[in-house]
């Protein structure tokens, strides 16, 4: 929706390294990745890839959050536990996020003299609003972040069941989802013990034991992290063609 030429390869392989970068890194700077390779590759303004990333998240965190209070609903009305403040903290975020996507803010203008600050806030609400009109692109996003959701949701089932617990897919999504908050809280690499935390909170909530809740947490860093890594020579040579093509083609052109 940024009118850059990414393809297929160069997505995932950005995707790969922004996962292993979290992983090693705090503060989510897995990011910085994919912020220095569009900048070089394709001239995309920091500001316009915040506002790309900012949707992501939405998405991201709209669809967790819409599936993680509809499972504990689901749970609710079949008996199997009662609603708690995790599934209030569900329906306040696809309220927020939903007022968030419906926010069309005001374009600041452009003038002599404009400072870095109100440049970055104008790029930023400019890239929102072009994100906002690509509903095709939205969809696609939309898609994806389903796709990815689904994939870990079917990882904390089958992790669940190799260490001996009977768990269904239902509950499965719900631990998913509150799991999936810790993105929000990005202080430690890929939420170290923040994440195990907030798997044992929901784990509890729905009468899943706490110890196997946290093995299946640490289970899942284990396997995903040894997954991004074993991508990552091949992700990395993929961006680093990349880089050089383009890098010829300019001069080719100079």
């Amino acid at each position: 929706p940024l009118g850059i030429g990414l393809n297929r390869a160069e997505a995932f392989s950005l995707s790969v390294l922004n996962r292993l970068g979290n992983y090693v890194a705090p503060f989510r700077l897995g990011a910085s990745v994919r912020i220095v390779y569009l900048k070089n590759n394709y001239d995309l303004p920091v500001s316009r890839f915040l506002a790309s990333l900012t949707a992501t998240y939405v998405i991201q965190y709209g669809i967790s959050s819409l599936a993680g209070a509809a499972a504990l609903a689901w749970l609710v009305a079949a008996g199997e536990t009662d609603w708690n403040l995790l599934g209030w903290g569900f329906v306040a975020a696809v309220v927020g996020l939903g007022l968030l996507v419906a926010w069309t803010p005001r374009h600041p203008e452009a003038g002599e003299g404009e400072g870095r600050i109100r440049r970055l806030l104008r790029r930023f609400v400019e890239g929102w609003a072009t994100i906002r009109s690509g509903r095709g692109d939205l969809g696609l996003a939309a898609w994806w972040a389903l796709a990815t959701y689904a994939s870990f949701t079917l990882m904390t089932f089958f992790e669940f069941r190799v260490l001996g617990i009977e768990i269904s897919l239902l509950e499965a999504a719900f631990v998913t989802s509150v799991g999936a908050l810790t993105g929000l809280v990005g202080i430690t690499p890929a939420g170290l013990g923040i994440a195990e935390g907030l798997v044992v909170l929901a784990a509890s909530t729905i009468g899943l034991p706490v110890h196997v809740a946290f093995a299946a947490a640490m289970l899942q860093r284990v396997v995903v992290f040894l997954l991004v890594g074993m991508l990552s020579p091949y992700t990395s040579a993929v961006l680093a063609r990349g880089g050089k093509a383009r890098l010829a083609g300019g001069e080719v052109q100079g």
